[in-house]
């Protein structure tokens, strides 16, 4: 018997020679992403100037059971201390940004990063939401709270910027 041949034609030709070029690389690296790395490190900064500043209020009983009950102030340390490990995290990869341009595995990282933040944020909003609230005193959100929430939005937009930019 013969084999059947199949003839090549040139769009099944041209489709071949697309599929093996997904592997090739360019011989140039791309440049870095100084935009990335701009939003990165302005994000580790936010992310920093948020700590000193007030979080939260929280009126607690008096400790010798009678008259009126004391007031404590929250700072970052005290309320979110987890980003100050957002910021390090954001500055690191903000000197690696500034070197060298973005791979796919950074890309990933930097989404993951900025997806935890956004889901810390979202957690601090309801937990203290529901800590220490009463009808006559509403839930207390200070300045270093929107401070905080303004280094999420930084890492959001650093994520857009990431993935624009070519490897």
């Amino acid at each position: 018997m013969d084999p059947v041949r199949k003839r090549r034609t040139t769009r099944s030709d041209s489709a071949v020679t697309w599929w093996a070029s997904l592997n090739a690389r360019r011989s140039t690296p791309a440049p870095p992403s100084r935009p990335l790395a701009a939003s990165l490190a302005l994000a580790a900064v936010t992310a920093a100037a948020a700590m000193p500043l007030v979080w939260h209020h929280l009126l607690l009983p008096n400790p010798r059971f009678y008259g009126p009950p004391t007031l404590e102030v929250f700072n970052g340390v005290g309320a979110d201390s987890w980003l100050i490990v957002v910021a390090v995290i954001a500055a690191g990869l903000a000197v690696r940004m500034y070197r060298q341009a973005p791979s796919s595995g950074f890309k990933v990282a930097l989404t993951l990063l900025a997806a935890a933040t956004v889901n810390g944020m979202f957690i601090d909003y309801f937990d203290w939401s529901r800590r220490g609230v009463s009808p006559d005193t509403p839930a207390f959100y200070g300045p270093g709270y929107f401070v905080g929430l303004g280094c999420a939005v930084l890492l959001v937009l650093a994520v857009v910027i990431g993935w624009r930019a070519r490897e």
